[in-house]
């Protein structure tokens, strides 16, 4: 097989590579988030500790309950985590359910070549030309490629015999630079 030959995989998808993909897809994108998104969720947890101080104070008037200091940090912490947890949670649901929904139309097959990436299964075709991948990275198990919101994840187990994940990576990397309209 030469470096410009097509690649064709069958994937076999996990809801757990599936949410590592989604993680890291999402991670990348806020990442280079407007600073108006990082302003928002600051805002939001200020907000959050203003609202935790107010009701302490409030206690502390009407009811003449002393809060202490660290009892707001914990709320906060606790605050912070369900949030994290939730999302998580979000993300692994969603997850599950692509797999799923891929499983029940049959296989995912995926090629990828100069010209591109082309996934097809039973849910229908996508087509993506190199110039709209925005990275390619690698994940436990398996390597993403992330264009615009969306992704393609990669198990490694879907490797042809003699291609290694870093082989791999390395010859979708050449093909994205080598695209003419890659910027």
């Amino acid at each position: 097989m030469s470096a410009q030959d097509a690649i064709d995989l069958t994937l076999d998808l996990s809801p757990g590579l599936m949410a590592r993909a989604m993680m890291r897809a999402g991670q990348e994108l806020q990442t280079g988030a407007p600073i108006s998104l990082h302003i928002k969720r600051g805002a939001m947890l200020a907000g959050l500790a203003l609202l935790l101080a107010v009701a302490q104070v409030a206690l502390h008037r009407l009811y003449e309950i002393e809060l202490f200091n660290a009892g707001l940090v914990a709320g906060m912490i606790f605050a912070f985590a369900s949030l994290i947890l939730m999302q998580r949670g979000a993300i692994n649901l969603m997850a599950e359910r692509v797999v799923q929904a891929a499983a029940r139309r049959g296989p995912v097959r995926l090629t990828v070549g100069p010209g591109g990436l082309s996934e097809r299964s039973g849910i229908g075709r996508i087509d993506v030309v190199w110039d709209a991948v925005e990275s390619i990275s690698a994940v436990a198990n398996g390597t993403v490629v992330r264009f615009g919101g969306m992704c393609f994840a990669i198990p490694d187990t879907a490797l042809p015999d003699g291609l290694t994940p870093e082989d791999l990576r390395m010859r979708l990397e050449s093909w994205r630079s080598a695209d003419e309209s890659f910027g």
